[in-house]
């Protein structure tokens, strides 16, 4: 059978598209027996996380073998996501002589978490290569289609043989030593925005919410220390701007003495009258 059961002009997802995918397995009907039912079949995803599902594989001499993937929620990847890989799988693992993957059935049922409805689908891969798959369809059949197909009744639950995943433990509180100045400080910053005003934090009809205020009041002040930075200190900007400040004050001074006017009485509009030029750091 061609690649994709002969539907690549056919748009994915049309009611068209469906129908002849359905049609077009249809034609591949006769008895077969149900030679594997592994109730934990195991997978990896492409994230290398491990998935389980039942698996029932239908084969008959000279067809086409029918796979029917059941899965419940808590496995792993859902089969409608994974459904390339652990088709890819099941074809290498158990028919790795065969130029065509299985017919892929998958079944995904529903719990208090999901929303898929309990149907079987058929899936549709257009692009085929030895184990590896791409490209999706997806189709509804019916569990009398079903059984024409195979020519036995399927199971539609997971399996006695289903063994529920370990749950997950309950988070523990840990305590760690570290030293005070790593911590944040002790006053939130949103006691800031609160006296504000900030209409995230505010009630509405808060004076002082105006939208027009908010790139200001959404400005977080830094928490704890910068790097380098010394208790009782400023940051380095700060510091910079110290020492910018002491130069000029000590290139004015240097402007008053030179015409005649230092000391505590001089005149200050004649000091910044004088034209400065910067000292030359690299002497």
């Amino acid at each position: 059978m061609p690649t994709g059961y002969g539907m690549i002009g056919l748009m994915k997802g049309s009611t068209r598209y469906a129908t002849a995918a359905v049609e077009a397995v249809l034609c591949l009907a006769a008895p077969r027996q149900r030679m594997v039912d592994d109730h934990m079949f195991r997978a990896r995803t492409a994230t290398g996380h491990e998935s389980t599902f039942r698996l029932q594989l239908f084969t008959a001499p000279g067809t086409r073998t029918v796979a029917v993937a059941t899965q419940t929620a808590g496995e792993g990847m859902f089969l409608a996501n994974g459904a390339e890989r652990f088709a890819a799988a099941v074809w290498e693992r158990h028919f790795p002589a065969d130029s065509q993957p299985p017919v892929w059935i998958q079944r995904q049922l529903r719990d208090m978490t999901t929303h898929f409805p309990e149907v079987f689908q058929l899936v549709i891969f257009a692009g085929v290569h030895p184990y590896r798959l791409s490209q999706p369809g997806w189709a509804t059949i019916t569990p009398e289609q079903l059984e024409d197909l195979v020519g036995l009744p399927v199971a539609t639950d997971r399996g006695t043989g289903y063994t529920p995943p370990p749950a997950e433990p309950e988070p523990q509180v840990s305590f760690e030593v570290t030293a005070v100045r790593r911590l944040a400080r002790p006053r939130p910053f949103r006691d800031r925005l609160h006296a504000l005003g900030h209409p995230l934090v505010a009630p509405v009809g808060t004076p002082g919410t105006s939208p027009a205020r908010l790139p200001y009041l959404l400005l977080v002040p830094r928490r704890g220390l910068a790097p380098g930075q010394r208790h009782g200190t400023g940051g380095p900007r700060t510091r910079t701007r110290r020492r910018r400040e002491r130069r000029q004050h000590g290139e004015l001074r240097l402007g008053a003495r030179r015409h005649g006017r230092s000391g505590p009485m001089a005149d200050p509009g004649a000091c910044h009258a004088v034209q400065h030029r910067p000292r030359n750091r690299c002497r």
